[in-house]
């Protein structure tokens, strides 16, 4: 059977209801079936009600202060500060970090070094300041770096408009720095993947700091610790 007409005591006169059954199973599993879908029903209708209930004494909670601030006495700053902070606390609005504010708001800011042609290099922190470098202050045109097989800073040889291409010895020295930030520091040689920042990308769902090189160099150099880090404008 694929489905069980029944009458309603409360409708006699009128049609009988179709009821569907699956006929894969017994009688008695399609009536365990209802039951069990008509627990979790009555369960999902008792939460509906708690939350219901939860929303409507926030709203009240609401509609109260918004009177009170209606009214220039009370509309203080300090009482705007600790409602903001209650309103955190409840998870009302979310809390934004010092941290979003700072990279967010257009000042990218990471360690800037200069090497030989008076090319700008600049590095990363950290993955999440990694892809922040590589992926909103790099352009497609700038010169990528990553000591190649372990963890490490991204480094960005920046060409700011410039039509040249850098040197030799300024590629070198950029890699040096990736080296050097990076844990094969110790290192008396690295190998360095360096290309320009038009062939890498960032897979879907992939962790900060990871990206996939579509075209890639390798230069060996050895990691130069840095002098006199200048910071970026």
């Amino acid at each position: 059977m694929t489905e069980l007409c029944l009458q309603s005591p409360s409708e006699l006169d009128g049609a009988p209801s179709a009821i569907p059954l699956d006929a894969t199973l017994t009688p008695q599993e399609n009536v365990a079936s209802y039951f069990a879908r008509a627990r979790k029903l009555k369960g999902s209708v008792r939460k509906i009600e708690g939350r219901l209930e939860t929303l409507n004494k926030e709203m009240a909670e609401l509609n109260k202060l918004l009177e009170e601030f209606r009214e220039p006495a009370t509309g203080q700053l300090h009482r705007l500060e600790s409602t903001h902070h209650a309103f955190c606390e409840k998870g009302w609005i979310q809390r934004e970090s010092t941290a979003k504010k700072r990279d967010d708001g257009g000042e990218l800011k990471f360690r800037e070094y200069i090497v030989s042609g008076n090319w700008h290099v600049y590095v990363g922190q950290n993955d999440r300041k990694n892809d922040l470098l590589t992926f909103r202050f790099a352009k497609k045109d700038d010169w990528w770096f990553h000591a190649r097989g372990v963890a490490g800073s991204h480094v960005i040889l920046r060409r700011t408009g410039r039509s040249d291409n850098p040197s030799r010895a300024a590629l070198e020295q950029a890699a040096s720095l990736a080296a050097y930030f990076s844990r094969a520091r110790t290192s008396g040689l690295v190998p360095v993947t360096y290309t320009q920042k038009k062939y890498v990308r960032k897979s879907r769902g992939a962790a900060a700091g990871e990206v996939v090189v579509e075209r890639e160099e390798v230069v060996v150099v050895p990691p130069v610790e840095p002098r006199q880090p200048e910071p970026a404008e």
